[in-house]
């Protein structure tokens, strides 16, 4: 029972800092709108933002105690293949969001909300407003960060399951 407890705060703890070094990210990559912000600003958005980091990794990691619950009962569930299988869903989720983020802000000065939703229905509109990004160096960015968190979170699960 201990080793399930101890795998669920790493693997809680693990989201957390995902979220954090995400956050890092986006302040780097956007970091020529944020010249004249004093730096303890910069470190305010950490520190405020911990506690969402911390929110939404207790939302992901709360299926995972329900899998880890029904490893009790149904033995499918002791494997780790579905974690992986999970992590790795949500992580392909995770990265496109925070890259999409990033461009989205350099292109557009503003974060992802509903906005982009309004120009679905045009795709003329949101292909001519994104044609001049480096498309082919943000899929390369987001296969090579999604491989590399993944492989991370594998390695956490495999060493704690």
């Amino acid at each position: 029972m201990l080793k399930k407890i101890l795998f669920l705060l790493i693997y809680l703890f693990t989201w957390v800092i995902f979220f954090e070094v995400a956050r890092v990210f986006f302040l780097l990559t956007t970091s020529q709108y944020a010249k004249g912000v004093p730096s303890s600003l910069l470190f305010q958005s950490l520190w405020y933002g911990l506690k969402m980091d911390l929110s939404m990794a207790a939302y992901i990691t709360g299926l995972v105690c329900l899998f880890l619950i029904a490893a009790l009962f149904i033995p499918y569930f002791r494997k780790r293949n579905i974690y992986s299988i999970y992590t790795g869903f949500l992580l392909f989720i995770e990265v496109l969001l925070i890259i999409i983020d990033s461009e989205s802000f350099k292109a557009w000065g503003t974060r992802i909300d509903s906005t982009p939703l309004k120009y679905l229905s045009t795709p003329k509109e949101v292909w001519a407003s994104v044609s001049h990004l480096p498309i082919i160096f943000v899929l390369i960015g987001f296969i090579v960060v999604y491989l590399l968190s993944f492989w991370c979170f594998r390695k956490i699960i495999s060493r704690s399951v």
